[in-house]
């Protein structure tokens, strides 16, 4: 699946910035999974807008794709900071062109401050990849009854 797809390619991008510091991973499961040394870099699929259908006979519409980085680190300023850790983030990912999807390239939608609680801050970046998705046509080109399957390819 695409969302899941690309989710593990972002970590993979961003895997260089980890240390023994600082971790770089899939968003956790659970509040447990959340603790961290000196810093964490966590990716997670944060959902999509969608473009109105494009009139043909098939459906088909722009799909962005968006993907938050959360940066929580126990430092405001310097490198393990999450404002060094922003730094390096952007400059791995933005205009990144993904390997599988790789007609277009990600851009950064928003960064924002999330959270200040016992010395710990936080901040998410979304990234979005603007993507197309089709209608699949079945051989016979008659629309199944139940349900319809999507091709999805970057623009």
């Amino acid at each position: 699946m695409i969302y899941t797809e690309l989710e593990d390619e972002i970590v993979s991008v961003l895997q260089p910035l980890g240390t023994n510091l600082i971790e770089v991973k899939h968003y956790p499961e659970t509040e447990e999974e959340l603790k961290y040394k000196q810093a964490l870099i966590a990716v997670a699929f944060a959902g999509s807008d969608f473009g109105k259908p494009q009139s043909t006979s098939l459906v088909s519409q722009e799909e962005k794709l968006q993907y938050n980085v959360t940066i929580r680190s126990k430092g405001r300023r310097g490198d393990r900071s999450v404002y060094g850790l922003m730094a390096a983030v952007k400059a791995k990912l933005l205009g990144y062109r993904s390997i599988k999807y790789g007609h277009s390239r990600f851009y950064l939608v928003s960064n924002n401050f999330t959270m200040f609680d016992k010395n710990e801050w936080g901040f998410t970046l979304v990234f979005a990849l603007d993507t197309t998705i089709t209608q699949e046509v079945p051989p016979e080109n008659n629309p199944p009854l139940s349900g319809t399957s999507f091709h999805v390819s970057a623009q």
